[in-house]
């Protein structure tokens, strides 16, 4: 990928020159792939990009799932059927990753290999007026 693939990219994955990035789960050539302006630890990450080949991978983005729930910029990457050996159609990522607390909200090509899902809160993850009520009342063991 040359640098102007790679500027074009970040613009893709809305990524900005003062935005601190994360990987999670990274496969070895993502050096060459994601145009990483700062990296940083994904809890204090603005933008955080999980892989997955697999869908057994999914169990270990729980740091991707975190930052789309907190509104930060989350996407799972993960390879075109058909590439990598991969068992993920992005059909079963969207009902797997509800479990996760988060929804697709946009996709876009990374490149030949890779494509990357846009991740939001699930709307079961937003607690409700009442629920959110219930939670601020002081317990018994609080007093």
């Amino acid at each position: 990928m040359n640098d102007r693939e790679r500027v074009e990219l970040g613009r893709k994955l809305r990524i900005k020159p003062e935005h601190w990035v994360a990987l999670v789960n990274p496969p070895p050539e993502c050096a060459s792939i994601i145009p990483l302006v700062r990296s940083t630890e994904p809890d204090r990450a603005d933008v955080v990009i999980g892989f997955a080949t697999q869908r057994a991978d999914l169990d270990l983005l729980h740091l991707l799932y975190a930052a789309a729930r907190d509104n930060r910029l989350a996407w799972l990457a993960y390879p075109r059927p058909g590439r990598l050996s991969t068992d993920l159609r992005r059909d079963l990522l969207i009902r797997d990753l509800r479990k996760y607390g988060v929804d697709p909200a946009d996709f876009v090509s990374v490149d030949e290999t890779w494509l990357a899902l846009l991740l939001r809160p699930g709307p079961d993850t937003a607690p409700d007026a009442e629920a959110a009520e219930l939670l601020a009342w002081p317990c018994a063991s609080d007093a």
